[in-house]
Formats: structure tokens, C-alpha cells, sequence
């Protein structure tokens, strides 16, 4: 027995059972996300540019391009949106 393609129980009256190709909300999710993630990177690259250009970088601004790096290749996977 295929569990994936098996319902565990029988539909309601008047509703199609779809496991082939059910509806997802995950592309709307994803494009959500990056474009979130696009604005988020701009921000940061202007913030690290100014900090650059005045001579103030601190260790604040290290944890952010940490952060900038890191938390997009965990928020990002394709777990994330099943």
C-alpha cells in the first residue's frame, strides 16, 4: 500500500480527492520569501556601505552579514514550504 497516494479516509460527499496534484500554497510562499529576502539584502548591503564609508564598522555589522548570509539558506529550503 502506498501511504503517499492513499487517502486515510474517504472524501465528504460533493469534494474530489486530488493526490496527484493537490492545491498548494508553497509558490506563493517562495516568491513571498525571496522577494522579502531581495529587500532585506538590499538594506543590508546599503547599511554595510555607509558603515564602510564613514569608518564605523563594528561587530554589530558582522552578526548582520552573518545573519544576512546564513538565515536565507535555512529559510529558504524546500522543507520549509511543504
Amino acid at each position: 500500500m502506498d501511504l503517499e497516494h492513499t487517502p486515510a479516509m474517504k472524501a465528504p460527499s460533493g469534494v474530489v480527492s486530488n493526490l496527484v496534484d493537490p492545491y498548494s500554497q508553497r509558490p506563493i510562499g517562495i516568491t513571498l520569501a525571496s522577494i522579502s529576502l531581495g529587500v532585506a539584502i538590499l538594506f543590508v548591503a546599503i547599511r554595510l556601505h555607509m558603515r564602510v564609508a564613514l569608518k564605523m564598522l563594528n561587530y554589530e555589522d558582522g552578526i548582520l552579514l552573518f545573519a544576512a548570509v546564513y538565515i536565507p539558506n535555512t529559510s529558504l529550503r524546500k522543507e520549509a514550504f511543504i
